[in-house]
């Protein structure tokens, strides 16, 4: 916060000072300069310095024209706002040259700091931290004046460093922001050099070359290429030795040239008023810092960048008018060497694939590896359509083609963590050897997010079930057995929608399929449909239920065991598939059913019986109350024989039904004794039903229909039926899966 009681004395000095710079008069407060509206440009104002203000104020003026000005007699004042309370400083005798910059700082000449060039003392008072006004003028002429709103503590508020200084165009308040640079500690800003560019501003269109303004020669797409980036230097430390090259195809300017970290968030932009052009052919050095003593020995760095590189995993653009020329991720570093592509490689295509970088091995400087500023080394890069062997020799490869390739199994939630034990298994489809180097893997179709060593062959054989996983040692990928392949830069998804997995090659889509997530088990597809057209049902997968390595479950590298799943139409007998007999009208009829059990609980021992005149499968078979309640499961044959009665009951737990004779198949419904229903269908068609009202139910008795009148219509009239009579299990009446007594 600012001091008052020194705030006020500096105020009385200020306004002694003004009114002796006034009583001069005549020649003395003339301006030395014939100077014209637009010749000197206010660039940046330190307005509200961290801490107490006096003393750390102050602005900069811009030399717009060709040549030397003499500032003698300028008149500096500062107001509110709207023109009131201004206070004056008329200037001594300084030169500023043509595209140069001076300080003006709020100070006395024997105390100003190194960045303040000419002092006012306290002619101005302190500089409003809300807002104020600033004006150059030259006798009754305004060179340029500025009015400002509130500023930040600790920040300079300066006029984009992307366009060149111009008395009108700094007049636009949206071409100003906050300085990025820290010049003394705890202060931000540039006084004396060029200004920050400002986020989101476009690049410049126009830069003097010599004493001639001309056109910006912006670069275009495939002009620029990053070939090489040092995150990790050894000679000195990252801060001072960090740096990155981009190569130019082209002719170009590098003013207005964007680069950064994320593909698009501007950090850094070249600002100049004066042309910085670039020659086809050239390797430019963007470096922490541009002092050789400093920055580990570099030669001649074309621009200092504010940002930090990562050692382990970062990502890097270069970009112009918002628009990314060239980006690229990496995921790791070398100790004290660059990371640099192969010069065969250098293009915005080829630098996204990390086979066509190397680790440097010239030494440069003070002793770290690189070639910052000429072309690269060779990397040794694998000619196209060759790869490397198990035995080290270059022979032709043999890709794989679509339909070759199936996804098999997963493991994406392993138990405890997904570090190191995810995986995934392929299965060869081709009756021959293909070679998987250059395989592309991700989780959202196009979106490739790591890709096997285009170098290496990776053959695997026809048949074979190859695991691929985040680590190859079983100690921590969870025990699995041998890993043929290990992959890095790929997270499978445990939850959301975008669980997926697909492989390709040359951004051709091979397979792909989606997944279900069970903890601490693979997602497996049934061995009966290794097909690429049915592996995209998730009703062909299950939860892989065998044991592997150190707890988890999955069959990994080997076929899978079944999931019994049943074709459609079809059941299974001892797990082999036969069509299915479907029961249709006639088939079934309803013929007894306890609603009202005496010698167990009803939520026990209720139970309903049903005829079948000829040989049928139950799987399938709708069964209820009023309609559908449940569905009996596909799977096992459920057959039942002609002449046969089902038993279908609510436990089948002889100690809770009442020790019924024997159960078909467990209901999960229950029977009402006050008047209900039973329904029998299959497809959604009713095969049979019935209706019955509460005197119908008695206790602990079997309602029973008289087998004269075995039919779906026969068992709808009251009078065919009647109380079962034959005593079973622990006493209730009735023939539960056997033929019913007459009714008397």
């Amino acid at each position: 916060m600012r001091n008052k009681t020194a705030s006020a004395a500096i105020w009385v000095l200020a306004s002694l000072g003004v009114m002796a710079a006034c009583s001069n008069g005549g020649e003395d407060d003339a301006c030395k300069a014939n100077l014209l509206s637009g010749d000197l440009v206010i660039t940046e104002i330190m307005a509200n310095p961290e801490g107490t203000d006096e003393g750390r104020e102050w602005f900069e003026i811009y030399n717009a024209t060709t040549a030397p000005i003499d500032l003698e007699g300028v008149k500096l004042i500062a107001s509110r706002a709207d023109g009131t309370a201004d206070l004056m400083h008329v200037m001594r005798s300084i030169s500023i040259e043509p595209g140069q910059y001076l300080v003006c700082g709020g100070v006395i000449e024997d105390v100003k700091p190194a960045y303040v060039d000419y002092a006012y003392g306290a002619d101005l008072g302190s500089l409003r931290n809300t807002g104020g006004r600033l004006s150059l003028e030259c006798g009754d002429n305004v060179v340029d004046r500025i009015v400002y709103s509130e500023v930040d503590e600790g920040y300079s508020w300066g006029f984009d460093g992307s366009q060149v200084p111009d008395a009108a165009a700094n007049d636009d308040l949206g071409a100003w922001c906050n300085a990025e640079v820290e010049y003394i500690s705890g202060a931000y800003g540039t006084p004396g050099s060029s200004n920050d560019a400002c986020e989101g501003t476009l690049p410049p269109t126009r830069c003097m070359e010599g004493e001639v303004e001309r056109d910006v020669l912006g670069p275009n797409p495939g002009d620029v290429v990053i070939t090489e980036f040092m995150p990790n230097p050894q000679a000195v430390g990252d801060t001072d030795g960090e740096w990155f090259e981009v190569f130019f195809a082209n002719d170009v300017d590098l003013n207005g040239l964007q680069m950064g970290k994320v593909a698009g968030t501007v950090d850094n932009m070249v600002a100049s008023r004066d042309c910085i052009p670039v020659s086809a052919g050239s390797f430019l050095i963007f470096a922490r810092s541009d002092d050789p003593l400093v920055n580990g020995g570099l030669p001649e760095v074309a621009w200092t960048v504010g940002f930090a590189l990562s050692n382990t995993s970062d990502s890097l653009f270069v970009g112009y008018g918002g628009q990314v020329l060239d980006a690229l991720s990496y995921s790791g570093s070398g100790t004290g060497a660059s990371t640099s592509l192969d010069p065969g490689m250098m293009n915005v295509t080829d630098n996204d694939n990390p086979d066509f970088w190397c680790e440097a091995d010239i030494p440069y400087g003070s002793g770290d590896m690189g070639t910052p500023g000429e072309g690269n080394s060779s990397c040794g890069i694998v000619p196209p359509g060759q790869c490397y062997g198990l035995d080290g020799e270059l022979r032709t490869k043999v890709p794989p083609v679509a339909g070759e390739l199936l996804i098999t199994e997963l493991m994406a939630n392993p138990d405890g963590t997904d570090t190191g034990q995810e995986w995934f298994e392929i299965l060869v489809l081709a009756d021959h050897p293909v070679d998987l180097g250059g395989l592309q893997v991700g989780r959202v179709v196009p979106s490739v997010e790591t890709q096997l060593s285009i170098a290496d062959c990776l053959q695997v054989a026809a048949g074979d079930y190859v695991l691929l996983a985040q680590d190859g040692d079983n100690l921590v990928n969870g025990g699995l057995p041998e890993v043929d392949i290990v992959y890095d830069g790929l997270t499978l998804y445990n939850s959301g929608e975008s669980m997926g997995l697909f492989i390709g090659l040359d951004d051709a889509v091979f397979d792909a399929v989606t997944y279900a997530t069970p903890g601490g088990a693979s997602w497996a597809l049934d061995p009966a449909h290794n097909d690429i057209i049915e592996n995209d049902d998730l009703g062909l997968w299950c939860e892989s239920e065998v044991a592997y390595g150190s707890g988890g479950s999955g069959s990994p590298g080997e076929a899978n065991p079944s999931c019994g799943i049943v074709p459609e139409g079809q059941c299974l007998v001892s797990g082999v598939p036969r069509d299915k007999v479907e029961p249709v009208a006639g088939d079934l009829v309803i013929t007894e059913f306890m609603a009202n059990p005496n010698a167990a609980p009803d939520t026990t021992a209720e139970w309903f019986e049903v005829y079948v005149g000829r040989d049928v499968d139950l799987n399938g078979l709708q069964i209820g109350r009023t309609g559908v309640d449940q569905t009996l499961p596909e799977g096992e044959c459920l057959r039942m024989t002609a002449g046969s009665y089902a038993v279908f009951a609510v436990s089948d737990v002889s100690a809770e039904n009442g020790n019924l004779p024997r159960v078909d198949a467990v209901m999960d419904f229950s029977l009402s004794n006050s008047g209900g229903g039973l329904y029998v269908g299959y497809g959604d068609v009713e095969l049979d039903s019935l209706t019955y009202a509460a005197a119908w139910v008695g206790d602990g008795v079997s309602i029973a229909l008289d087998p004269d009148f075995m039919s779906p219509a026969g068992n709808d009239l009251l009078e065919n039926w009647c109380d079962g009579s034959t005593a079973y299990g622990d006493g209730d009446l009735g023939s539960p899966g056997a033929a019913n007594a007459q009714c008397l």
